[in-house]
């Protein structure tokens, strides 16, 4: 099993029924219904860029699968890209002109995010810029006497947030809420008991441990020439019209 890089909405959404469950049992089975009847969606969570130098905010989305369709010279570089800024989606620049190194923009990551140069301070080394990290390390089972484990060695797989001094890295999640005012102060509550709870993982050593959380208005504005297209920002069920 991999380790994603970013959450995933199914996980996010498991984590926030855990604990309306805890807190608000008594709304659980209505809020479950909403979801079912599409009156409250969530995105996956995706990596947030607050630049500290001059307090703005970078937010990165999944690259669009239909990018790498796109006739362009640096084919292995557009495939190997995972993320590009909000800011380029908005201006409608085009993939073929992500790498010049004379345009607009520039990569993190060793090449797996692309953002404006506007957006990220050209000065600092951009390209060894990172996010996030994933690093594997071996662990030790607990060993039972009555158990014949000729090894007990495993194997941990954990995401790290980085940035900079002058660069935060935060999560963030897209939330299209149309629940009724009760059921909105039953969320907001569960939302706020994320901080203490996280969303899973070992918490004791700080893995899906949360600081704060904060709510904040979202617009994404696309250029008109292509509206045409639509792309998930969380996992899908296609149907079987939907498949292609």
């Amino acid at each position: 099993k991999n380790t994603s890089n970013i959450l995933h909405s199914d996980t996010l959404l498991s984590a926030l029924v855990d604990i309306w469950a805890l807190i608000h049992p008594e709304t659980l089975l209505v809020f479950i219904a909403e979801c079912n009847a599409g009156n409250f969606r969530l995105s996956s969570a995706f990596h947030k860029i607050c630049n500290q130098i001059n307090n703005s905010d970078i937010y990165l989305l999944p690259k669009p699968v239909c990018a790498n369709l796109h006739d362009c010279k640096e084919l292995k570089k557009l495939r190997k890209l995972e993320f590009i800024s909000k800011g380029i989606y908005e201006q409608g620049i085009s993939p073929a002109t992500w790498f010049n190194n004379e345009g607009k923009c520039i990569t993190l990551q060793n090449g797996r995010i692309v953002v404006l140069k506007e957006e990220f301070e050209a000065r600092f080394i951009a390209d060894g810029f990172k996010v996030y990290d994933i690093l594997t390390s071996p662990k030790v089972m607990v060993r039972n006497p009555n158990d014949n484990q000729e090894n007990g060695f495993y194997y941990q797989t954990d995401l790290f947030l980085l940035g900079d001094a002058n660069h935060h890295i935060d999560w963030y999640f897209l939330v299209d809420n149309k629940l009724d005012d009760e059921l909105k102060k039953d969320l907001d509550d569960v939302l706020h008991k994320l901080v203490h709870l996280g969303i899973g993982g070992e918490r004791s050593s700080g893995c899906g441990a949360l600081e704060s959380i904060e709510e904040f208005d979202f617009n994404l504005n696309i250029p008109t020439a292509v509206t045409g297209y639509q792309m998930s920002l969380s996992l899908v069920i296609p149907r079987n019209e939907e498949l292609t």
